[in-house]
């Protein structure tokens, strides 16, 4: 066997699965329950004749980028020992319409780290 072919032994399991549900409120958004019966109140924006009565999906899209940024930086953050500070992520996502509905044309993400 050579050293290429060696496959790097992960210490997290190498699969996961994820699970959610969705729950409508009756009116214009809902309740979407995660992991271990964490809720998050979602609705459509006014803009879309929503209520806004909760976090509009598209944010919640772009929050999780930003949560897995986060935490794929505290991953790295603990093997290499660094002292945080302080950490800041900001994103934007842009989509576009088209006749057929929307497509997301881009994504940025800004970052402020401090660490010691």
């Amino acid at each position: 066997m050579t050293v290429s072919s060696m496959r790097t032994k992960s210490r997290y399991p190498e699969v996961i699965e994820y699970h959610a549900t969705s729950d409508w409120d009756g009116k214009t958004g809902g309740t979407a329950t995660v992991g271990e019966g964490r809720t998050i109140v979602y609705d459509t924006p006014t803009t879309y004749g929503g209520n806004g009565q909760g976090i509009c999906p598209d944010e919640m899209f772009v929050a999780a980028m930003l949560g897995c940024l986060n935490n794929t930086f505290l991953d790295f953050q603990r093997r290499f020992e660094l002292e945080l500070i302080s950490m800041r992520l900001e994103g934007k996502a842009v989509a576009r319409f088209d006749s057929e509905g929307y497509t997301v044309t881009g994504l940025q993400v800004r970052d402020e780290v401090v660490v010691e």
